[in-house]
């Protein structure tokens, strides 16, 4: 019979609870791939990480439509102006800051989603506006190739 140390025992137990953990972590991967069908949609029809396809896609007419009534928008219009012109936005949100003081009203306009619940730089495209706490657009912005930002 092998005399262990104490040295030895402490060497097996933490391979032991080293061994336990990395087989623990993986049933809980393949839980996680069978629980949200990775590689396509999952059961609530929303598109995986390794999908190619958008969450959202505005219709092209549509794209086309909210880059022509962009055009319309002058700095200082009012948010009903815009809403009137542009259509209701995908979001609209005050800005606050970590002092709960008031810094500005951002509303945004999605021509493409990657993800439901999570912003992508790369990949969104979206038309945002700001405004101040009189609600006066101060600031056009986008990220798609055809329009001009202010």
């Amino acid at each position: 019979m092998i005399k262990l140390n104490l040295n030895n025992k402490r060497r097996i137990i933490f391979c032991l609870v080293l061994l336990i953990g990395l087989s623990f972590i993986g049933c809980l991967r393949a839980w996680a791939i069978k629980e949200y069908n990775y590689g396509g949609s999952n059961n609530r029809g929303e598109n995986s990480d390794f999908s190619d396809k958008y969450y959202y896609e505005m219709d092209k007419k549509h794209q086309l439509e909210l880059l022509e009534n962009l055009k319309l928008i002058k700095l200082g219009s009012s948010v009903d102006e815009v809403i009137k012109i542009l259509g209701k936005p995908t979001s609209d949100e005050n800005l606050y800051s970590k002092k709960g003081v008031f810094k500005c009203r951002y509303i945004s306009y999605y021509l493409k989603r990657w993800r439901k619940d999570l912003v992508n730089e790369k990949h969104d495209k979206l038309v945002w506006l700001v405004f101040d706490s009189k609600n006066n657009l101060i600031r056009i912005g986008s990220n798609v190739n055809q329009v001009d930002k202010q």
